[in-house]
C-alpha cells in the first residue's frame, strides 16, 4: 500500500466517521477507483451509483488499526478481552468528537466489527490462542463481558486470514453447527471464496473427500461461494449430489447466481425432472432463483409463476404451506406473488400465513385489496387481526402510500363501514395517526366523521384524529362534525367527551363557535338527568329499597364466613394480607420481614358506547345495516 492509497484510505475512515455511513454515492468520495481496485468499496448492482463500504477489508482495518492507536493514545494490548474494550472506548471518543449523547447505543457497531476482526489477527501473530478462546465462550447460555457481546461475528471475520489449516477450521464450524448456531457458519462458508481463495478450495476439497460428513450444509455453502465466483465445475459435481441427497442438490441450485442461459436452462430441467409432492418446497426455491436471474425471459419467468401455482393442488396443507413461505421470499414480482397468496388461501384458508407474508413487499395496494375482497366476501368481528401485522409494516415502511389507501377507503361508493376505522385502530396501543385533513372531498369527509362517531369504542383514542376536520374548507363537514359530537355527548359519553373534547381546543373565537353546540348538549343531558332523577317511581333505590338491604345484608354475612374461612389457610392469598400493613398509603410490608416495598399503580382505560348497553341488539343492528 503506497502513500496515495493509505491516504484516500485514511479519508474515507474520517468520512465514515463523520457520517456513521456504510453506503455512498460515488462524488462523495475521493480515490473512488483506487479504493474499489483495493477491495474496499464495492459497486451495488441495484444502484450503480452506490458504493458500499467492505467493513471486512483487510487494508481498510489495516489502517483503521492503527488510527485507533492513535486516537485512544496507547497500544491495543496482547489480551483479547482488553483490546476489544479498547475498541468500545473508541466509540465513546467518536460518540463525543461528532455529538452523539452517551446514550445512543451502536452508532459506529457496524463500521469497528470488521477492526475486532483485525485485532484477532494481530493477537493471533503475536500468539494468542483464539480458537480455544473462542471455544470456552461459545453458546448462547455462556456469560461474559459486554464488550465481547457478538463475539461470533468478529471470530468469522478473522477465520479467512487465520493461520489455521482446513481440517481445524472444520472441525470449529463442526462444534458450532453441533449447537445448532448456524448462522455465522454458513455465511463464513458462502464468502469465504471472496476473501480467501485458497482457503476455500482447501476447505471445500478436505469437505467433499470426507466419508461422513457431519453437516453437509457447510459444504454445500462453501460450493454455492465457489461456483460464484467462477468454479462452474462444481455444477455438475451437485447434479449428482441431486440422486443422492436431494436437500443439499436442491439447497445448491436455489443459491447458486445464474449467470448463463446455459445454466438457467439446466437448473429448469432439474425442476422439470422432479415429480415428488415432498420436493414441492425445494423445487419453489430453485423456481425463485429463476425468476430474480436477469437472464431469465418474460416467458420463462410466467411459466415458473405457473409451475408454483400448480403446487397447491397438492393432498397436503403442510406442503402448500412451505410452498407459500419459500414464495414469500421471492424478491420482487410482487402481483405474481400475491396471485400465489390467493390461491393459497382459496386452497387452505389458512390466513394466519398473513402474519408474515407481506413483510418484504414495497406496495401496500396489494394488501388492501386482499382486506377489501375478504370485507366483501365474509367479514367477522375480529377478522381484522389477520392484517395487523402487514398493516403496521407497510406503515412503517411506506407511510404515504399507506395513508392514502386508508384515506381512499372513505370514498362512499365503495360502501365498506367501519372497516377504514378498524385498520386505523391497528396502532401499537394507540390508533395510527392518520390525517383527515387529507381527505380531498367533502363526502369522504363527511363519511369519516360517520364511521368515527358509529365506531362502538375508543373515542377518546380518536378524537385527537376527528377533531382537525373542524378545519374543513367544507362547511357542511364542520356542521355535521359539530351535530354528530354533540350527539354523542348527549346520548353516549356526556362530560368525559365533552372534557376530552375541550382539552384539545384553544381559545379562539372559532373553536369557542365550534365548541358552543356541543356545550348545549351536555346542559341539556345534565337537565335531563336531573329531571328523571327526581320521578322515584321507577328508582329501584325507592322502591325497592328494603329488599335490597335485605339481599345485600345476606350476601355480606356469607362473605364474611367465606373469607374467615380461607383466611385461616397458611398461603392463600387472604393469609398472606392478613400480615401485610399498608404503609403510610403508598407502600407495604409483611409482617416479619424488614423491607418495605413501594405499591404499583395498574390502570386500563376503555370507552364504552352507552348506546351498545343501552339498547344492544337497536346497536348491533345499526352496526350491522351500516353500508350494507
Amino acid at each position: 500500500m503506497n502513500q496515495q492509497e493509505k491516504g484516500f484510505i485514511n479519508r474515507l475512515i474520517t468520512k465514515v466517521f463523520e457520517t456513521k455511513k456504510t453506503q455512498f454515492k460515488k462524488a462523495e468520495l475521493e480515490g473512488v477507483d483506487i479504493l474499489v481496485k483495493l477491495k474496499i468499496l464495492k459497486h451495488l448492482q441495484e444502484v450503480p451509483d452506490l458504493l458500499e463500504l467492505e467493513t471486512n477489508s483487510f487494508l481498510f482495518n489495516q489502517s483503521l488499526y492503527d488510527l485507533a492507536e492513535g486516537r485512544i493514545g496507547k497500544k491495543f494490548p496482547n489480551d483479547i478481552s482488553r483490546s476489544f474494550a479498547m475498541v468500545d472506548g473508541l466509540e465513546e471518543i467518536l460518540k463525543k468528537e461528532n455529538d452523539i449523547k452517551p446514550n445512543v447505543i451502536g452508532s459506529y457497531s457496524a463500521i469497528l466489527k470488521g477492526l475486532k476482526g483485525y485485532i484477532l489477527f494481530q493477537l493471533e501473530k503475536n500468539g494468542v490462542d483464539i480458537a480455544d478462546f473462542y471455544k470456552r465462550i461459545i453458546g448462547p447460555s455462556q456469560k461474559h463481558e459486554n464488550h465481547l457481546f457478538l463475539f461470533d461475528d468478529c471470530f468469522f471475520r478473522f477465520l479467512p486470514h487465520s493461520g489455521y489449516d482446513a481440517e481445524k477450521i472444520l472441525g470449529i464450524c463442526d462444534e458450532v453447527l453441533d449447537k445448532g448456531d448456524s448462522h455465522y457458519v454458513l455465511s463464513f462458508a458462502r464468502e469465504l471464496c471472496a476473501n480467501n481463495l485458497h482457503l476455500a478450495k482447501n476447505l471445500y476439497f478436505v469437505s467433499s473427500k470426507m466419508k461422513s460428513l457431519r453437516h453437509p450444509v457447510f459444504l454445500t455453502n462453501l460450493a454455492v461461494g465457489l461456483f460464484n465466483n467462477g468454479h462452474t465445475g462444481i455444477f455438475s459435481e451437485f447434479e449428482k449430489i441431486v440422486e443422492t441427497n436431494p436437500e443439499e442438490g436442491y439447497r445448491f441450485f436455489s443459491a447458486i447466481e445464474i449467470n448463463t442461459k446455459k445454466v438457467l436452462y439446466k437448473v429448469y430441467r432439474l425442476v422439470e425432472k422432479e415429480s415428488a409432492e415432498a420436493a414441492y418446497q425445494r423445487r419453489t426455491n430453485i423456481l425463485g432463483n429463476i425468476i430474480e436471474s436477469p437472464l431469465t425471459s418474460k416467458t420463462m419467468r410466467a411459466k415458473c409463476f405457473k409451475k408454483i401455482n400448480s403446487f397447491f393442488a397438492c393432498k397436503s396443507d403442510d406442503v402448500a404451506h412451505a410452498v407459500i413461505w419459500s414464495v414469500e421470499f421471492i424478491k420482487g414480482y410482487e402481483e405474481n406473488k400475491y396471485k400465489l397468496l390467493i390461491s393459497y388461501l382459496n386452497r387452505t384458508s389458512n390466513f394466519k400465513i398473513l402474519d408474515n407474508f407481506f413483510f418484504r413487499f414495497q406496495n401496500p395496494s396489494y394488501l388492501f385489496r386482499l382486506i377489501k375482497s375478504c370485507y366483501y366476501t365474509k367479514w367477522g368481528r375480529n377478522s381484522i387481526k389477520f392484517f395487523e401485522n402487514a398493516i403496521l409494516h407497510f406503515w412503517s415502511q411506506n407511510l404515504k402510500e399507506t395513508q392514502n389507501e386508508i384515506l381512499a377507503m372513505f370514498d362512499p361508493r365503495f360502501r365498506l363501514g367501519l372497516l377504514p376505522v378498524e385498520i386505523i385502530m391497528c396502532g401499537h396501543g394507540h390508533p395510527l395517526p392518520i390525517d383527515l385533513q387529507l381527505l380531498d372531498s367533502k363526502n369522504k369527509q363527511l363519511k369519516a366523521v360517520e364511521c368515527f362517531c358509529l365506531y362502538p369504542h375508543s373515542i377518546n383514542e380518536l378524537i385527537p384524529i376527528l377533531i382537525k376536520l373542524r378545519e374543513s374548507p367544507f362547511p357542511e363537514v364542520v356542521t355535521y362534525l359539530k351535530d354528530e359530537l354533540a350527539q354523542l355527548v348527549f346520548d353516549s359519553y356526556n362530560t368525559m367527551l365533552y372534557k376530552s373534547i375541550t382539552d384539545l381546543l384553544s381559545t379562539s373565537k372559532e373553536d369557542k363557535q365550534f365548541l358552543a353546540p356541543i356545550k348545549k348538549a351536555l346542559d341539556v343531558y345534565n337537565e335531563v338527568k336531573k329531571m328523571k332523577s327526581a320521578v322515584h317511581d321507577v328508582n329501584p333505590h325507592e322502591n325497592e329499597k328494603e329488599l335490597m338491604n335485605l339481599y345485600y345484608s345476606l350476601e355480606h354475612e356469607q362473605r364474611a364466613k367465606m373469607m374467615d374461612s380461607i383466611g385461616k389457610g397458611e398461603g392463600s392469598f387472604f393469609g398472606f394480607a392478613k400480615n401485610t400493613v399498608i404503609v403510610r398509603g403508598n407502600s407495604w410490608k409483611i409482617q416479619g420481614r424488614e423491607e418495605v416495598m413501594p405499591l404499583g399503580t395498574v390502570k386500563s382505560e376503555h370507552w364504552l358506547d352507552a348506546r351498545a348497553y343501552r339498547n344492544p341488539d337497536l346497536f348491533e343492528m345499526n352496526l350491522k345495516k351500516f353500508d350494507s
